[in-house]
């Protein structure tokens, strides 16, 4: 007999879709066309209890657990679970038969190879494709060495393998497996249940094109089902259920919501009348039901289904995947209705089950990110949302809803809290997948144009805004209605919008809009959009001076609001601001008190393991109490009292503690945590981070050909470096950083390190409550008064123009690059705006004092105030005070005027690089602007003062004993100050600096906007000579300064022209070099403020060393040494360039 035919007379004994017994001759153990007739009814329970009757008389007749008769029944049985949508017990009696064959018959025995694929199918359906995965290569096995393939048990894996290709995203092979798989069930049907079966998998193939978008033809299939059940009259079977329940999916893709509750209605009927209320498949209908209910905003309605269908679930101690989305989508029911407290305790109870693998793990980390994103705990919120983005493997398509959630919340992070760059990209990533796959007539394109109208108010925009809010609100008007919950977001972005433009009234309508449709949808009072809505309400009945009502709001908000919110304090700052307005200082500082403790203590949680950039943006994005505090600072001026000026002055240390002392400390513990780790170890974590953040400087400073050419994505790269960092700030939480004694924590601190003729003197700047009219203040601290002092300077609009206008000043701007210049040797109007009401309450003060120390704050970052001139002396300031600049308070905890010089301190000095491109005018250090950042291209002058400048300083400190590291030219590479093996006591760079006033597309990282140009950059004019993979290019930016570790360094001279200049936006000058360099670990700071004179500062900087190594002082040193340069040169461009800061 052929082969082919043996082949198929042995297969026809074990049909896997029928569940045909062998042909034995003795009594089988069930008749099937008694169990057939009961699937045909869709009399499942009888179906069910025949099986288990059956299986318990094997067992009384065998008395033998692995009798080889219990394979079929429990096959059977695991089918008809299958069929009543109770995966559970399908698993375990598909695993028990294989039990009973791996204990009898082994896994040769061709019924092993049916019973296991009918397992896979089922991990298939639930979602668990890793399991399912591993045990196909067993079944593929099995056929090679036992069956074959020419059979209908192969046609079921055939099927599994369609089944799989098409979860893991290839269309193509999954249509191609499935066509063979059908095509081969027809070959080898039995007709009496051949029908049912081959139907199931039709549907289940329909609902696998679904998945994959392709609506329209999982429509035409699922249709031709429907009339082919109906026309064999089999409305009362699983299958015609299972074709509801998919059709009603399938309207539910296409967001014909009406429709698709119309069918799950059907389904449910039906369910009740051939199954009961009490199986999985009637709770599974009722989940569906209640997500689309939850899509039309009918939260009752989502609600009552879900407990029902829970219910059920718990009743049968059903805990698969059915079960754990129905709790998730629960979980977000009353996450959107605000009902918080209850999410919480059910999204407990769901993490008791759930597996770090499959569908349902991408829904609960979606979901999980939401709630942790409503609880403020934006640390866990990003990892849980890297997790999903990167399980989900780009997969849209698949994870439609899921990935339209994780949009929404990644965009409102990003944008309410100070990444607008990468926000956008994932905006438009969004916008790319759902123009691509023809969804923008649904609600996630509608979620798209309100995410963008939010980008768009932000910047300003609100034309565009406008339109994007018209396509928001028709898409939802034709799809629901006016009613809509999403409508009380866009009405409450309108109102927003509206705000913005100073059109408070109809604001306040647009807000009120949506704070009905808010309670028509029985959204709770606690909802995060109802209380944000009713908060901006507030804020405009402020600016139309409706004191009184926007109280009432304020407190009725305050009353129902969680402490551990972002908006806590704010709701607090602002009743403190009300409070001031009615004269009630007593109640103002009782609740700006309450504001501040709670917004630094959610900083404290919240910043702990952010990296510098993400503080940043954070601190700008939520500095409302600190606005609603300058407010109260604005009218009060200087009648403010010592009790409110005391609390000022301390949250201006704390909020600096945060902005610039952490970030020192999150550097030591990451260099703290790679010693712990040991020389041994595998791999260097820190390295490689430094590594990647340099390759992101390298393509920041590119061209767009460059980038491409590199074949990196910026926002990817960047997304690297975050999860990098973040991660070994995670991992070095418990290392401790004794630096606690060297903290300034409140005035009293300050004023306990100064010396009785001192003074500290720090410039403060505050703005109305509209944030339009600004002036700068002084705060003053003597040794032994009781309490500060504050003075007022001026309206920073006039001091701005005094600066940047006046006959005194001129702004000196190169394409790319701002520098302040001194045009004449005088500077009395400067002297008399930004320094004399400052020296004449300190006279008044403190009459004999001595050392001002002073911290230059906003346009003061932008001069050196010892070049101000006196009117009446005729002297500049450096003549008549000695002042000592320091970056912030903080820097008093570890200040000493003096230092001690030991053998064992080395210098490194670097200086002229090589560049191709000459100049005529070689005297002084201009600042090129960069290829790749709008492609302007300005040629890098070469240096040769700076040449000497290293010699001569080289020979005075090695004169003086120093041991010296001198790299010039060629060798004056980014390259080698990147390979220093150990932190110089002094780091003397001489070279080009820049400064960029835009900001580049790639990333919107403040500390890429300045930096250093060094030999590599020689070829910038033509083409960039890099080693990307070193992230080298000669361009040392202040992002990659601050990877390098100075912890031992005391000074950094950045002899370059422009090197101290700072972002016009950027008041506490954190986009410097200089603060990045003291991010690095160093103490004290040379650096320019404008173009530098070659000549001059060769003779600054060598009388400087000469000094500072006979004097021991460098700020004396540094004073005289600047004196010396007058006494030749009074014009300040010469001698005044350059400052030096603690």
């Amino acid at each position: 007999m052929p082969q082919k035919t043996i082949y198929r007379t042995i297969l026809l004994l074990f049909i896997f879709v029928s569940l045909h017994a062998f042909g034995q001759e003795f009594k089988p153990v069930f008749d099937h066309n008694i169990l057939n007739e009961y699937r045909t009814q869709g009399q499942l329970d009888k179906a069910e209890n025949y099986l288990i009757y059956s299986i318990e008389r094997v067992l009384r007749e065998t008395d033998d657990e692995y009798s080889i008769k219990l394979v079929l029944p429990y096959i059977y049985l695991g089918r008809i679970y299958v069929e009543k949508q109770n995966y559970q017990e399908a698993i375990r009696y598909f695993k028990k038969s294989l039990d009973v064959m791996d204990n009898s018959a082994g896994s040769m025995y061709p019924d092993y190879c049916l019973a296991t694929n009918f397992l896979v199918g089922t991990y298939l359906i639930i979602g668990e494709e890793d399991k399912a995965e591993i045990l196909l290569r067993t079944i593929n096995t099995l056929h090679k060495k036992t069956v074959g393939y020419d059979n209908p048990i192969y046609s079921m894996t055939l099927f599994n393998e369609g089944f799989l290709h098409g979860l893991n995203g290839d269309i193509v092979l999954s249509d191609q497996k499935f066509k063979q798989s059908l095509s081969m069930m027809k070959d080898y049907k039995i007709e009496q249940d051949f029908y049912l079966n081959f139907t199931s998998y039709q549907i289940y193939w329909a609902k696998m094109m679904l998945q994959q978008g392709r609506f329209n033809k999982a429509e035409t299939l699922l249709a031709t089902i429907k009339k082919d059940l109906e026309k064999n009259e089999l409305q009362n079977t699983s299958q015609y259920l299972l074709m509801l329940t998919v059709l009603g999916d399938c309207y539910a893709k296409t967001e014909d919501f009406e429709k698709a509750i119309e069918v799950y209605k059907q389904a449910k009927e039906r369910a009740i009348h051939v199954l009961g209320k009490n199986q999985i498949l009637y709770a599974n209908i009722l989940s569906l039901m209640a997500t689309v209910n939850k899509k039309m905003s009918h939260y009752q309605l989502a609600t009552e289904n879900l407990k029902e269908a829970l219910q059920i679930y718990s009743l049968r101690n059903y805990h698969q995947s059915a079960y754990k989305r129905a709790q998730l989508e629960l979980v977000n029911v009353y996450l959107i209705i605000g009902e918080y407290e209850i999410a919480s305790f059910h999204m407990r109870d769901v993490s008791k089950y759930i597996k770090k693998s499959g569908d349902i793990y991408l829904f609960y980390l979606v979901t999980k990110a939401r709630q942790e994103f409503l609880n403020g705990n934006f640390v866990q919120h990003e990892i849980l949302l890297s997790e999903f983005y990167n399980l989900m493997d780009n997969r849209m398509e698949k994870y439609h809803d899921e990935y339209t959630i994780s949009v929404s919340i990644y965009v409102d992070y990003n944008f309410l809290y100070g990444n607008p760059v990468d926000g956008r990209e994932k905006l438009f990533e969004n916008y790319r997948y759902l123009v691509s796959t023809g969804k923008t007539h649904t609600t996630a394109y509608s979620i798209y144009q309100y995410n963008l109208a939010w980008n768009l108010v932000e910047k300003g925009d609100y034309k565009l805004a406008e339109e994007s809010f018209k396509q928001a609100e028709k898409i939802i008007s034709k799809k629901f209605s006016q009613d809509h919950a999403f409508m009380l977001m866009v009405f409450g972005l309108k109102g927003w919008s509206l705000s913005k433009q100073e059109k408070y009234r109809e604001a306040i309508n647009y807000y009120d809009k949506a704070i009905k449709i808010a309670k028509e949808n029985y959204l709770s009072d606690t909802e995060v959009h109802v209380v944000r809505l009713k908060f901006l309400k507030a804020k405009a009945l402020v600016q139309l001076k409706k004191y009184e009502e926007a109280k009432t709001i304020f407190n009725a908000i305050l009353y129902r609001c969680d402490e551990n919110t972002v908006i806590y304090a704010s709701l607090l700052a602002h009743l403190a601001y009300l409070y001031s307005i009615k004269g009630d200082d007593e109640q103002m500082i009782s609740y700006m008190k309450q504001a501040l403790q709670n917004r630094l203590s959610f900083y404290q949680k919240t910043l702990l393991y952010s990296n510098e950039q993400e503080r940043v943006l954070f601190l700008k994005r939520t500095n409302d109490v600190g606005d609603i505090f300058n407010a109260i600072i604005y009218d009060k001026g200087e009648a403010i009292t010592p009790e409110i000026l005391n609390l000022y002055i301390n949250f201006n240390i704390a909020n600096k503690t945060i902005l610039k002392y952490r970030s020192k400390i999150s550097k030591k513990k990451l260099i703290a945590l790679e010693k712990i780790k040991g020389e041994g170890a595998i791999f260097p974590y820190l390295e490689k981070l430094i590594q990647l953040r340099s390759q992101l400087s390298c393509l920041y400073f590119m061209s767009d050909e460059e980038r491409i050419q590199q074949r990196e994505h910026p926002i990817e790269l960047k997304q690297r470096v975050v999860e990098l960092e973040k991660s070994l700030l995670l991992a070095s939480s418990e290392i401790e950083i004794n630096d606690e004694e060297s903290q300034i924590k409140n005035w009293h601190d300050i004023q306990n390190k100064l010396e009785e003729s001192e003074s500290f003197v720090e410039v403060i700047k505050v703005y109305d409550y509209n944030k339009k009219d600004v002036e700068y203040f002084a705060t003053i601290l003597i040794k032994n008064k009781s309490y500060p002092f504050i003075v007022r300077i001026g309206e920073e609009e006039d001091l701005l123009q005094l600066i940047e206008k006046s006959e005194d000043w001129y702004k000196e701007t190169e394409r790319q690059s701002r520098g302040i210049r001194i045009n004449k040797p005088t500077g009395e109007r400067a002297y008399a705006s930004l320094w004399e009401p400052i020296q004449v309450k300190l006279d008044s003060l403190l009459p004999n004092h001595s050392t001002i120390l002073f911290c230059p704050y906003g346009i003061y970052n932008k001069v050196n105030i010892n070049t101000f001139q006196n009117p009446v002396t005729k002297k500049f300031l450096i003549q008549e005070e000695e002042i000592i600049l320091m970056s912030t308070a903080l820097e008093l905890g570890d200040f000493k005027r003096e230092n001690t010089f030991s053998k064992d301190d080395y210098a490194v000095l670097l200086g002229a690089p090589v560049f191709n491109n000459t100049s005529n005018n070689d005297d002084e250090r201009g600042a090129p602007t960069l290829k790749g950042v709008g492609n302007i291209q300005v040629p890098i002058t070469n240096l040769p003062g700076t040449e000497k400048e290293i010699k001569k300083i080289d020979e005075i400190l090695v004169n003086k004993g120093w041991e010296t590291e001198v790299y010039l030219n060629k060798k004056a590479t980014e390259k080698n100050i990147k390979q220093l093996k150990r932190s110089p006591y002094i780091l003397h760079v001489a070279t080009h600096g820049f400064f960029l006033q835009s900001e580049n597309v790639v990333t919107d990282y403040n500390l890429l906007r300045s930096g250093l140009f060094l030999s590599e950059s020689s070829n910038l004019n033509d083409t960039l000579t890099l080693d990307y993979s070193e992230g080298i290019d000669g361009i040392l930016s202040a992002f990659e300064v601050t990877g390098l570790n100075l912890d031992k360094t005391e000074l950094v001279v950045l002899s370059a022209c422009n090197t101290g200049v700072v972002s016009n936006e950027d008041d506490d000058g954190i986009t410097s070099l200089q603060y990045a360099f003291s991010v690095a670990g160093a103490h004290t700071f040379i650096t320019s403020l404008w173009n530098v004179d070659d000549i001059f500062t060769v003779k600054l900087m060598s009388k400087f060393y000469e000094l500072w190594l006979l004097y021991g002082d460098k700020y004396k040193a540094f004073r005289d040494a600047q004196l010396q340069l007058l006494s030749e040169e009074p014009d300040p461009y010469y001698w005044g360039s350059f400052i030096m800061i603690e």
